[in-house]
């Protein structure tokens, strides 16, 4: 500011004015947006907390199929064993 415009009976041009009230609306935006995308940063953690959810009790059904499957595969190589020994 200059030394005039410290002064108490200094009253702002137009201009000045008008860049005043820009900068504070550039200002309410900024924080507008930001306050978005943490929102929708936050939205997309959720959405993958549940993804990453849904696939851990995909896993663990996989892979409790998949240990079934290997009981009955050694239960029928064993099977298939006796039957050619005899």
């Amino acid at each position: 500011m200059t030394v005039v415009q410290q002064t108490a009976l200094y009253k702002p041009t137009q201009m000045e004015a008008a860049q005043q009230r820009l900068n504070s609306a550039i200002s309410r935006l900024e924080t507008a947006a930001r306050s978005q995308v943490l929102a929708a940063g936050r939205e997309d953690i959720g959405e993958l907390q549940a993804r990453i959810e849904s696939l851990r009790e995909e896993n663990k059904t996989l892979t409790d199929l998949n240990l079934r499957a290997s009981e009955r595969i050694d239960t029928t190589i064993t099977r298939l064993r006796d039957v050619i020994k005899d």
